[in-house]
């Protein structure tokens, strides 16, 4: 399977070489490349991974949504 991990977060470092040393092509990209399909594993922190970036109103799939309207989501 050929596999685009968006952005360099601890979920894409993790997941990206279990993915390889499973077979699969992984490829790693910018976040603002996608335009396809999205996975969103992720939970918007700031730098220190310390405190959420996007308050109780909006999430970061939400957000990551309106970036790439035109994508399908999994998250």
């Amino acid at each position: 399977m050929k596999i685009a991990i968006l952005g360099s977060g601890l979920m894409g470092a993790a997941l990206g070489p279990v993915w390889a040393q499973a077979g699969h092509a992984v490829t790693f990209r910018h976040a603002r490349s996608a335009d396809k399909l999205v996975l969103n594993c992720c939970v918007p922190l700031d730098e220190a991974n310390e405190t959420l970036v996007f308050g109780t109103d909006t999430s970061g799939a939400g957000e990551l949504a309106q970036m790439r309207p035109q994508a399908r989501r999994v998250s």
